[in-house]
């Protein structure tokens, strides 16, 4: 990996600018390699995983309406946080959609802001 040039700061004293940052000095590729960690921790992440999603799944079941009741706090986002940039995410599968109270943030003339996901792929 070669060297990172770094812009040189106004008015700050030269002795204190570092001429190059070295990435692979900073962030290290592995932090902790894959085999010290042990099997049973991926199993144990898996099967978490597992039953957040069943959860969720069954929550969405008993709570079909729950966008639209978080929605229903915008105002009281806006009166705490005040105005500014709101941000969202996508929802996967069985994640709670946070898209009902974004466009609700919008409509109050609210900035919101969404990530930027590669276009899906159609076969």
């Amino acid at each position: 990996m070669t060297p990172v040039e770094t812009a040189p700061k106004k008015g700050a004293p030269e002795k204190n600018i570092p001429e190059k940052i070295i990435p692979e000095k900073i962030i290290p590729e592995k932090i902790i390699p894959e085999e010290i960690i042990p099997k049973e921790i991926n199993s144990e992440k898996i099967d978490l995983r597992s039953a957040a999603a069943k959860n969720r799944a069954r929550l969405i079941e008993l709570t079909p309406g729950a966008a639209g009741i978080i929605a229903g706090f915008a105002d009281d986002l806006i009166a705490r946080c005040g105005a500014g940039i709101y941000a969202g995410y996508l929802p996967i599968k069985t994640e709670l959609s946070p898209l009902t109270l974004i466009e609700t943030l919008a409509q109050r003339g609210m900035v919101t802001a969404m990530p930027i996901t590669p276009a899906p792929k159609i076969h």
